[in-house]
C-alpha cells in the first residue's frame, strides 16, 4: 500500500457538543477556529 497524507476535514457548530464528542471519539482533533459574519 502506498503511503499517503490524506486528510478528512469536517465542520460542525461549536454548540453541538454531542457531535464534537462523537468526532473526537473517532480520532478527530480540533485544529482551527472559524469566524462568520452575516452580510445584510
Amino acid at each position: 500500500m502506498k503511503n499517503t497524507n490524506a486528510v478528512i476535514q469536517l465542520t460542525t457548530d461549536k454548540q453541538r457538543v454531542d457531535a464534537l464528542r462523537f468526532y473526537e471519539r473517532l480520532g478527530f482533533k480540533s485544529t482551527h477556529e472559524g469566524l462568520k459574519m452575516k452580510l445584510n
